[in-house]
């Protein structure tokens, strides 16, 4: 049990006659406030079930058409309905994970990446070539910085062909580190 859980007990059960003062109740709830604000910023968000199309030229980004459900949230981190994370908070670090499952025609080389503020980020690439079974699964991850304002969002492009994918399922976790 920590700390916290271990104060509001005691708050909770004291029976002394004015044992519990304004400023013992008010330290405690300081305290869980310190501890709420300073954990962690993180976002989970997903789409499994929209099979959102996307319409590519060749060898041009566009971003992810999904319809977003939003898994978690917390300390400066948001998303849209259509996928666009924005960040309100201190300058950090973020650990950005995502996996991606594409429907295509076969033998078209997709790529899938992390945009920040609109702009390819480096490293955040991955590519993979649909198969005969015509879908693909594609990871991206990375650390991105993140300042307040700061956006980020999911593209894809095929270097092959001009191609319209549907997407399968979609699932973003960042986290700060």
């Amino acid at each position: 049990m920590g700390e916290l859980l271990t104060d509001a007990l005691v708050i909770k059960n004291e029976t002394t006659q004015g044992a519990n003062t304004a400023t013992r109740v008010g330290t405690w709830m300081q305290n869980c406030a310190i501890q709420i604000e300073d954990s962690p910023s993180a976002l989970n968000f997903f789409d499994f079930v929209t099979s959102g199309t996307t319409a590519l030229d060749q060898n041009v980004w566009s971003p992810l058409n999904a319809t977003i459900t939003t898994g978690f949230n917390r300390n400066g981190l948001s998303v849209n309905a259509s996928g666009l994370v924005t960040y309100t908070g201190t300058a950090k670090y973020f650990r950005v994970s995502a996996i991606v499952a594409l429907i295509g025609q076969s033998s078209r080389k997709m790529h899938v990446a992390i945009f920040k503020n609109a702009e390819l980020f480096p490293c955040s690439e991955f590519v993979s070539v649909i198969p005969t079974a015509n879908e693909t699964t594609i990871p991206s991850q990375c650390v991105v910085p993140m300042s307040s304002g700061d956006t980020i969002q999911m593209y894809v492009k095929c270097s092959t062909h001009a191609i319209t994918i549907t997407l399968d399922n979609l699932n973003v976790i960042i986290n700060e580190f």
